[in-house]
């Protein structure tokens, strides 16, 4: 058994969030992504630093509708959070650390497979002139 990401993306369009499809490769499984997003807190046996904060529940503001429908309690969701564009742009992805699987020195931009970084760019061309604080990404992990 293994652990799943439930990602949602959201746009802040006229003061209200309104939901967009996430990148599909937003869902896959990668546990150093897991423990990246989660400032280390979700598998983390890479040993990836934590540089974001750690899972800070679902967001207090209003959800967008499709998201508000969204059955947040009826699963076995655990360590819920949300980071917002600005956040994950704001990392220094050359930061080097220790990989604990192979006890090698490595960063980030390797850990996390050109896949993020794409995730990254598309998440990007979602702002269509918005600011980078007004999307952002909410998510929960299962298993």
């Amino acid at each position: 058994m293994g652990c799943d990401i439930n990602p949602y993306v959201e746009v802040k369009t006229d003061g209200k969030w309104a939901s967009l499809n996430a990148p599909e490769s937003l869902s896959d499984r990668n546990y150093a992504r897991f423990a990246f997003l989660t400032g280390g807190e979700v598998i983390n046996d890479a040993g990836v630093p934590a540089l974001l904060p750690t899972p800070r529940g679902y967001p207090t503001d209003e959800a967008s509708p499709r998201n508000r429908r969204r059955p947040w309690h009826n699963h076995a969701g655990y360590n819920a959070s949300y980071l917002t564009l600005k956040e994950l742009l704001a990392v220094n992805y050359g930061q080097t650390f220790t990989d604990l699987r192979v006890n090698s020195e490595t960063t980030l931009l390797n850990v996390l497979d050109p896949s993020w970084f794409y995730i990254l760019a598309s998440l990007v061309a979602m702002l269509r002139g918005r600011a980078t604080d007004e999307l952002r990404i909410v998510f929960d992990f299962d298993q």
